[in-house]
């Protein structure tokens, strides 16, 4: 079995937060909620396996972070070797 990755970018997380609108350009699609994609991904097989988070940029005197994205992941047969 090999990974596929998929990628979920957080949609304005300063002004919703990270549980609000998510997007995945692989799948040229877009959840209103995390939960929603969390819910739909995970029926179709993907798993979360990371977090990425990023720089908050409001106050640089205190350190801090957001979430910018998941990254989640499949697991696919590896393609047979022709003979």
């Amino acid at each position: 079995m090999t990974p596929e990755y998929l990628v979920l970018e957080v949609d304005d997380a300063r002004a919703k937060g990270p549980f609000g609108p998510v997007r995945s350009k692989k799948l040229a699609k877009r959840w209103e909620t995390l939960q929603e994609a969390f819910d739909e991904l995970g029926a179709m097989g993907w798993s979360l396996q990371a977090t990425v988070y990023g720089p908050t940029e409001q106050d640089v005197s205190r350190s801090g972070n957001h979430v910018e994205g998941y990254v989640l992941t499949q697991a696919r047969p590896k393609p047979s070797k022709s003979q």
